[in-house]
């Protein structure tokens, strides 16, 4: 069994932590800054410390693999590292430095596995300017288009441009990972829930992800002057797209179904002047659901709202899907596996869906994939005060190591 290092671990997450743009409270590392390069660099040579050799792939991905058998298949494990806006010091980065971790564990406890790790850092997990998230998986598994490489943000530069940049400042040669050597992908992550609090368990064996539909509406009307326009004669986009983002949410109200999420987490409104009727919104609207039935139904309900209430006040409006993510279930025997490990710790556990898109959601498409949650205090993430408790860390960590030794030996 491998016992992960406590102190270790809290140092290297508190080191992680201090790249972050200071503007912002929390943890900002955004996929695009200095910043996450300035922190890949550093994991860099925590790898190289190692005696191993980190590489970056054409998405910008960052792998290091550890073990002596080059043409056998792997045990992948992983996260993320970038964050959003004021986020906090544990999303995806548990992952990656649980990962080191077990690498170090291995060396210093002299393990031989049979099969090598590849650990990853998935570039660009959260979402970007670009609508899209889970950039680096995508572009893993080969379901990043080049449509939305493509894509441009509000400088003009593409997401093809972004990935080249970042990868000309990564201290690191860059190769391919052979995808059919990767026959098992395990995540360790932050519940960014509740649940596993409330229920006061410490281990989340996740068996699944909800899907996802990301939307931006552009509702278009007539910029005019706010003192001497009459409410008759007004094309208020604003007026408009707010009642739309209203109804919505009596109408997933009126549905009582826990099986969906519905979030406006964005908006945009033009030309932005106090003394100026709004001309244009740009809005977003975040779906999830364990479906893909429930997630196209409300995507029709959404669109039919929107043009109703642009045809009732005499604007138009447009519904763009940015995003597209089918819900997955993870591997039975994955999760029997990590169920087992839990058991035999003697760590209270429990099935959960995961709500959140995770890098694992992508990686399901190409091996046998599976999921370990710990508990997210007060249910918090994606803020400054996201916080697990690092002996809680600690669990997810040895539920991952023991969980890869058992594999290893049923591979």
């Amino acid at each position: 069994m491998i016992k992960p290092n406590r102190e270790r671990i809290e140092n290297v997450l508190l080191q992680l932590a201090q790249f972050s743009d200071t503007k912002f409270p929390g943890v900002t590392r955004h996929f695009d800054s200095e910043y996450y390069i300035e922190s890949r660099n550093w994991l860099i040579t925590k790898f190289r410390e190692l005696g191993l050799s980190p590489f970056i792939d054409q998405t910008g991905n960052l792998f290091v693999e550890y073990g002596k058998y080059a043409n056998r298949n792997v045990i992948a494990t992983g996260s993320h590292t970038d964050s959003v806006t004021g986020g906090g010091k544990f999303d995806g980065t548990i992952g990656v430095v649980g990962g080191l971790e077990i690498i170090r564990c291995l060396i210093e406890q002299n393990i031989e596995l049979r099969h090598n790790i590849l650990l990853i850092d998935f570039f660009a997990e959260e979402s970007t300017e670009f609508g899209l998230s889970t950039v680096g998986s995508r572009g893993l598994v080969g379901s990043l288009t080049n449509e939305q490489l493509d894509l441009r943000n509000r400088a003009g530069k593409t997401l093809r441009d972004t990935i080249v940049i970042h990868k000309s400042a990564v201290n690191a040669d860059t190769s391919e990972v052979d995808l059919t050597r990767i026959a098992r992908f395990i995540e360790l992550h932050i519940e960014q829930g509740p649940v596993l609090a409330f229920e006061n368990k410490k281990i989340g064996v996740v068996t699944g992800i909800n899907g996802l539909r990301r939307l931006e509406v552009i509702v278009s009307g007539e910029s005019n002057h706010a003192g001497t326009t009459p409410l008759n004669l007004r094309k208020d986009a604003f007026m408009a797209a707010a009642e739309i983002t209203v109804n919505l949410r009596k109408q997933w109200r009126l549905a009582d179904t826990e099986k969906l999420r519905v979030t406006i987490g964005k908006v945009n409104v033009f030309p932005n002047l106090s003394n100026v009727i709004p001309g244009r919104v740009e809005f977003s609207i975040d779906l999830r659901a364990e479906s893909n039935e429930i997630l196209d139904s409300w995507v029709h309900k959404i669109e039919e709202s929107i043009y109703e209430h642009c045809i009732q006040y005499d604007l138009s409006g447009e519904v763009i899907l940015k995003s597209r993510i089918e819900p997955v279930m993870f591997d039975s025997d994955i999760t029997d596996v990590i169920k087992q490990v839990t058991d035999k710790l003697n760590l209270p556990s429990m099935t959960m869906n995961s709500g959140a898109i995770h890098d694992s959601s992508q990686m399901s498409h190409v091996a046998k994939t599976g999921m370990i949650f710990v508990p997210s205090v007060g249910g918090k993430s994606h803020c400054e005060s996201e916080f697990t408790d690092i002996p809680d860390i600690c669990y997810g960590i040895e539920v991952l190591a023991n969980t890869i030794l058992q594999l290893d030996r049923l591979t």
